[in-house]
């Protein structure tokens, strides 16, 4: 909110402030993976070995949640990566269809692509309790690959290895 505040002389002092304590950071989490995972499923299935756990301390409490992923594929496929919150599908696009909903999602053409995707999301858990943030992945066909280069090669100096991350922030209300 804003708009200006009197000194109780009738002369404006400055823009009206938020209310002490809120939107401050409580915690911050993060899980970062260097290692490469694979998946073929055209159906999704978790990401192994990426979760990132937060215990917020009030339900009013809200989780800005960052992803970043360094997502890689061979060949003209379609790729689904999908943000979850325990085994509720969060920050996804509207339902259409039979359509998967995704949080990010790629088209690869012409043997290969290679990016790293990012996602950003404010959730309102509502709980106490421990809840943890999770990437399921999906592709059309062939292979997908977390974190690997295109050619995965010890001989070129551009076959590099990424990471990835889950980073979870606590704002309190």
């Amino acid at each position: 909110m804003s708009g200006i505040i009197s000194d109780n002389t009738g002369r404006g002092t400055g823009l009206i402030k938020a209310a002490a304590g809120g939107g401050k950071i409580g915690q911050v989490v993060q899980a970062v993976h260097t290692g490469i995972e694979t998946v073929s499923s055209t159906t999704a299935v978790t990401i192994s070995n990426f979760s990132c756990a937060i215990t917020p301390v009030a339900t009013s409490s809200k989780i800005l949640v960052m992803v970043t992923a360094f997502i890689i594929t061979h060949g003209s496929r379609a790729t689904i990566v999908q943000l979850f919150r325990d085994t509720t599908q969060i920050y996804m696009g509207d339902a259409a269809g039979s359509r998967p909903r995704s949080a990010f999602s790629s088209w690869a053409e012409h043997n290969r692509f290679a990016a790293t995707s990012s996602a950003c999301y404010l959730d309102s858990p509502s709980t106490t309790s421990e809840v943890a943030y999770t990437l399921k992945w999906l592709v059309s066909g062939g292979n997908l690959y977390l974190n690997k280069s295109y050619g995965d090669n010890d001989t070129s100096t551009y076959d590099g290895r990424m990471a990835s991350s889950i980073t979870a922030m606590e704002v309190l209300a």
